[in-house]
């Protein structure tokens, strides 16, 4: 999620819905540390990653075959995990 956004509001949102957060850093000019992220969300439980890259591939290994992956905050958050997606399974026929 980027610094100019309401961590808390989004994450209030989808109380209820997610058994897991993983709080990536953003890169760029309006970018956020994956700890201050979280800190600001509430979320004392998530599990904090240095890139998007990397927390969007944490939670899909943790994500069982019924589980849903939702790659939010900003579009620069889930087209960065859409991209190594492709990526990834095109390479190994996913």
């Amino acid at each position: 999620m980027l610094a100019d956004k309401d961590p808390a509001g989004f994450v209030a949102g989808l109380e209820g819905s997610v058994d897991a957060w993983y709080a990536a850093t953003t890169a760029g000019d309006r970018g956020l540390a994956g700890a201050m992220l979280a800190q600001r969300a509430g979320l004392v439980d998530a599990t904090i990653h240095d890139d998007v890259a990397s927390a969007g591939e944490a939670a899909i290994a943790a994500a069982g075959p019924a589980d849903v992956v939702l790659a939010a905050g900003s579009f620069q958050a889930a087209g960065e995990i859409l991209r190594r997606r492709v990526i990834i399974g095109a390479l190994d026929g996913r």
